[in-house]
C-alpha cells in the first residue's frame, strides 16, 4: 500500500467560504504570456450547488520550477467556475521549494487539499491516487507547469450538460515563451470507431490534461499500473474501447508549456525506450480489440509517424530489440501503405526513407546539418 499524509487546511471542508466570496468580487485573471503581473479584472459567478456539481482539479506536482507552478494554480484559482475541490499532490519533490509553495496556497484557499507523498512514483500513479480520492462529479486533469483560461471549466462542464457527455474535449495552445501554436481536436462522431481513428492519426491528442471527465467513467477502466511517460496515451486508448459518450468543444482552453525541463522535451534513452513500449502497445491493444483490416490505414500512419518522431528526436543505433521489431515493420509494411503516406508532409517521408539504410542515414545526418541550413539562407 502507498503511504500518503493528507494535510487539509480547514477541518469543515466547504467549498465556498467567506475567503472565496470575497475573491469571487475580486479575482483576476492571469492570461497569455503574461507571468509576472496579473491581467485584466473578470466578473465571477454565483456558485449554484444544485446545478454546478464539484468538479475535482488533479494537479501531479514534481520538482517544477516555481514560476510555472505559481502560473498553474492561479489559473485554476481564477476560474469563473468556483465548485471545485483542487488536489494538488506533490509526488516526493526533492526540490524544498515546493511544499511551501504548496502550503502557501493550501491556506490562502480552503478549496485545496494538499497531498504530500511519501514516496516519488511518477505522474500516472500519482493521477490514479487523485482519481480514487476525488470526490467530484467530473474529473479535470493538469500537469503542474501548464495553465488554463479562465473559463475552461465553465465552457467545459456547459457542454458536458448539454450533450450529456461522458467526456468533454477542449483545444489547445502549444506554448512557448514568445509564441503559441494552436492545437485542434476533432473526429467522426458518427463513426463507432472515430475516436480510435482520431487517436491513431494525432487529430485527437493522446493526453489526459485538456479533457473533462466523469468520475464514475473513468473509474470503470481498468487502467494499467505502469510507470511510464506517456501512460496518458493508454489511458485514451482505454477510453475509446469503452462506451464513453465524448464531444469535442472545438475551443482553446488548456496550454501545454514548453520548456527544457518539461518531460515531453527529454530525449534521453529510457524516453526512446518507453516511446517504443508504447507503440508496441497500442498496436497489441488495438489487435486485440478490434478488427484491424478496418484500421490498416490509421495504424500504418501512426506507426510511420512515431518512427518519423523518434528519429528527428535522435533515436540512433544499436536499436534494442523491440525497436529493431518496430524498425522492420515500418519499412515491410506500413511504408507501403499509401495512404499512410500521402498523409505526410515532406519532411518526415524524407527523414523515414533516409533512414532505410546507414549509406542513406549518413546522407541524410549531412544534409540535415550543412545543406538544410545553407539552401534556408539562400
Amino acid at each position: 500500500m502507498i503511504e500518503l499524509s493528507i494535510k487539509v487546511g480547514i477541518s469543515k471542508r466547504k467549498i465556498l467560504d467567506n475567503i472565496n466570496k470575497i475573491r469571487a468580487m475580486n479575482l483576476l485573471e492571469r492570461e497569455g504570456d503574461n507571468r509576472t503581473g496579473y491581467g485584466r479584472l473578470i466578473s465571477h459567478e454565483k456558485i449554484n450547488f444544485d446545478s454546478d456539481p464539484l468538479i475535482s482539479i488533479i494537479i501531479p506536482v514534481y520538482n517544477i520550477e516555481s514560476e510555472y507552478l505559481v502560473t498553474c494554480i492561479e489559473s485554476v484559482l481564477n476560474q469563473t467556475y468556483l465548485n471545485m475541490e483542487i488536489l494538488l499532490i506533490d509526488d516526493k519533490s526533492s526540490d524544498p521549494n515546493i511544499v511551501p509553495i504548496l502550503k502557501q496556497y493550501q491556506n490562502k484557499d480552503s478549496r485545496i487539499v494538499l497531498i504530500e507523498k511519501t514516496i516519488n512514483e511518477g505522474a500516472s500513479q500519482t493521477r490514479q491516487y487523485g482519481i480514487d480520492i476525488a470526490k467530484g462529479k467530473y474529473l479535470f486533469f493538469m500537469d503542474c507547469d501548464d495553465y488554463i483560461t479562465h473559463n475552461c471549466i465553465r465552457s467545459l462542464l456547459d457542454e458536458a450538460k448539454k450533450s450529456k457527455a461522458d467526456m468533454v474535449i477542449g483545444d489547445h495552445w502549444r506554448t512557448y515563451r514568445t509564441y503559441k501554436i494552436y492545437h485542434k481536436h476533432d473526429f467522426n462522431t458518427d463513426d463507432p470507431n472515430g475516436y480510435l481513428k482520431a487517436l491513431l492519426t494525432g487529430k485527437c491528442g493522446g493526453t489526459i490534461w485538456n479533457k473533462l471527465i466523469k468520475t464514475e467513467k473513468i473509474r470503470q477502466l481498468e487502467l494499467p499500473n505502469i510507470h511510464l511517460q506517456c501512460n496518458d496515451v493508454m489511458v485514451n486508448f482505454f477510453i475509446s474501447n469503452k462506451n464513453f459518450k465524448i464531444k469535442c468543444l472545438g475551443k482553446p482552453l488548456y496550454n501545454w508549456v514548453q520548456h527544457e525541463t518539461s518531460v515531453t522535451q527529454t530525449r534521453s534513452k529510457a524516453s526512446m525506450e518507453n516511446a517504443v513500449y508504447i507503440v508496441k502497445w497500442v498496436n497489441d491493444f488495438v489487435s486485440n480489440n478490434y478488427n484491424t483490416t478496418d484500421l490498416e490505414n490509421e495504424l500504418a500512419y501512426y506507426n510511420l509517424s512515431v518512427w518519423a518522431l523518434l528519429l528527428a528526436y535522435g533515436l540512433k543505433k544499436p536499436y534494442s530489440c523491440d525497436t529493431n521489431e518496430f524498425r522492420n515493420n515500418v519499412y515491410n509494411i506500413y511504408w507501403n501503405n499509401k495512404w499512410a503516406k500521402n498523409q505526410f508532409n515532406r519532411k518526415n517521408k524524407l527523414i523515414i526513407l533516409f533512414n532505410k539504410n546507414d549509406f542513406l542515414a549518413i546522407f541524410y545526418k549531412i544534409y540535415a546539418k550543412f545543406l538544410k541550413p545553407f539552401l534556408k539562407k539562400k
